[in-house]
């Protein structure tokens, strides 16, 4: 059921972000906006405080979904900006060389906590 979910909102996402013929790529100014706003509703009434930031990763705008509360544990996850993901904080060696090389990080979104 949940692979039936991502394969609706993608082809949701292709289908309002289609350009003409000639232009085959994807905008991905307009995957970004329709990832990220899917990512900040889901997390919108958070009980454990998640933040989004941003930054650059091997010269690539990268976004990473970050629990920041200090009552909670989590697995923080790395995306590029269309949506795949990057690097998770479970995989401990690629995560911290992620931390390591990550460029001007920045908050760019946090819920409010409802619990």
């Amino acid at each position: 059921m949940r692979c039936l979910f991502i394969l609706f909102f993608i082809a949701t996402i292709i289908i309002s972000c289609s350009k003409p013929e000639k232009e085959k790529k994807p905008d991905v100014t307009c995957l970004t906006e329709h990832w990220i706003n899917q990512k900040k509703a889901e997390l919108s009434s958070c009980v454990c405080l998640t933040g989004i930031y941003q930054g650059i990763y091997l010269g690539q705008v990268v976004y990473e979904i970050r629990g920041i509360d200090p009552l909670c544990n989590g697995i923080n996850m790395v995306y590029h900006p269309d949506g795949t993901a990057v690097v998770n904080s479970g995989e401990q060696a690629a995560y911290q060389s992620y931390l390591t090389a990550v460029q001007g990080l920045q908050l760019i979104w946090s819920c409010s906590r409802s619990g």
